[in-house]
This record gives C-alpha cells, structure tokens and sequence, in this order.
C-alpha cells in the first residue's frame, strides 16, 4: 500500500505540492513562512479527507484517485484560508462578514461533490 511519505517523493506528489504553492501565492497568501513539511501536512490531510468520504482505500499504485485532485486542492485552499480563525462561526469587518458552517474543518459544499464509491452486500 502506497504511504504519503511515498507520494510525496513521486513527480505525481511533487506536481501536486507545487500547484498548491502556486495556487497559494496567486491568492495572497506569504507562503515564505511555511516549511515544505507544513504544506505536505495539510496536503495529506486533505487526501485523507477525500478518501474517508469516499472511502478509498490506496493500494500499491494509488493514494487517491487522480480525478479528485482539483479537490484536494480546494481542499488545502480552504483550510489555509482559515488559519487563525479555526472554529470560527461569525466575523463582520469592514463589509466583509465570515461564517463557517459545521464543525468540519473543510465546507461541506466541497465534501459533498465527493462521491462515495458503493458498497456490494451479500445476499
């Protein structure tokens, strides 16, 4: 079975953490401050994410399924954006106003466009 640490030395995994420091850096964010190690740990958190709802289970090819990508990179978006307001249910400033809905560290509008793969009963 494929472990992140393996993930992240493949050309797949690497692609992967420079298109989140890309995207990163095109929306604002001082990415100068953030080790390799910390942008790796909200990447896996994110693919754990993924694969818990839609659960995955890698194997020796397979961490995640490639077509879920895009969502963990939204995903790691996300959870960077709200860094230093974790928990938060509202903020209103300057005409801006931030309400996290739920608990979950990540919007349920994006969890929900992951599809659970179906499960085969006995008969």
């Amino acid at each position: 079975m494929m472990t992140f640490e393996d993930y992240k030395h493949t050309q797949e995994g690497f692609a992967l953490n420079e298109k989140v420091k890309r995207q990163l850096k095109s929306r604002g964010f001082e990415i100068s401050n953030l080790s390799e190690d910390d942008i790796y740990d909200e990447i896996e958190n994110a693919i754990e994410a993924v694969n818990d709802r839609r659960h995955f289970i890698s194997n020796d090819q397979l961490l995640f399924e490639p077509k879920y990508k895009g969502t963990v990179v939204r995903l790691v978006m996300c959870s960077f954006a709200k860094m230093g307001a974790e928990g938060q249910l509202a903020h209103s400033e300057n005409k801006i106003s931030r309400t996290y809905a739920g608990a979950s560290e990540y919007p349920n509008d994006i969890l929900q466009e992951i599809v659970p793969l179906g499960r085969m009963k006995s008969i």
